[in-house]
């Protein structure tokens, strides 16, 4: 990196589209920072960054880090997140889980910076899609929806965007993600499933607001299902290990 290397600031309240294009532009090689960008520890976070990177990259900057990207090969109709470990394009939208362990220390956005990057101009589309017509969709300025068919992840929950409307959408700020399944060749509503570290999943039901409520105070959908993702009618009585609200649970 050149002694001269200049800072750029990403802030995620405004349309970035602008700046991003004239660094990329430029040529040149940046410190890359960011501001208003909070980061959860041990809980999946959504991201969507300017410039080529890989997952060593981001797990030194924030310790340990899994970082999971939908699966194009999957044809099942749910929206499958798999483990990934190699590089990142540009603008590929990907879920990441740093830890929270303070031996490590803990970092957010505001502490972190990557050095030496050179920025790549905004694309027309910023998504990933899979056969079964699933998108992960990434922004680069505010953004908003509304609709059943539109999924969003806050504070490690998916929540449905089924009560928003045109007048109240979901606001998503810049160099975040969220999934568009109105193209999904499925009749009934996919899950979200995510390869976990050890090789496990998580699998999701992401639930739908209440009536006139606005916050991200939802619960996950508190059916009870088998460790590869299949529904059951009930809480099961048998011993071993399924899924509930998100997360793996073990009966005995």
């Amino acid at each position: 990196m050149g002694a001269n290397a200049q800072v750029l600031t990403l802030r995620d309240t405004r349309d970035l589209t602008e700046n991003i294009n004239a660094a990329a532009e430029s040529g040149s090689e940046y410190i890359l920072r960011f501001s208003n960008r909070a980061v959860n520890g041990d809980m999946w976070n959504v991201l969507v960054l300017p410039f080529d990177t890989d997952v060593a990259t981001i797990s030194n900057a924030f310790y340990y880090v899994a970082v999971d990207i939908l699966n194009e090969e999957v044809a099942s109709g749910n929206v499958h997140f798999k483990t990934y470990t190699g590089k990142i394009p540009a603008y590929t939208p990907f879920l990441f889980k740093p830890t929270s362990d303070p031996k490590y220390g803990k970092k957010n956005f505001n502490e972190v910076s990557f050095s030496g990057v050179k920025l790549k101009a905004v694309p027309e589309k910023i998504e990933v899609s899979d056969a079964a017509g699933n998108k992960f969709v990434g922004t680069v300025a505010p953004t908003t929806f509304y609709g059943s068919k539109y999924w969003y992840l806050s504070k490690n929950l998916w929540y449905r965007a089924t009560r928003y409307t045109e007048e109240n959408p979901v606001k998503l700020k810049s160099l975040r993600a969220y999934v568009d399944y109105t193209r999904n060749t499925r009749n009934m509503a996919p899950q979200i499933i995510i390869e976990e570290p050890d090789g496990t999943t998580s699998i999701v039901s992401p639930e739908a607001l209440s009536e006139g409520q606005f916050s991200t105070d939802a619960t996950q959908d508190d059916g009870w299902y088998t460790i590869t993702g299949a529904p059951l009618s009930e809480k099961p009585t048998t011993q071993g290990m399924y899924i509930h609200q998100g997360k793996k649970v073990i009966v005995k």
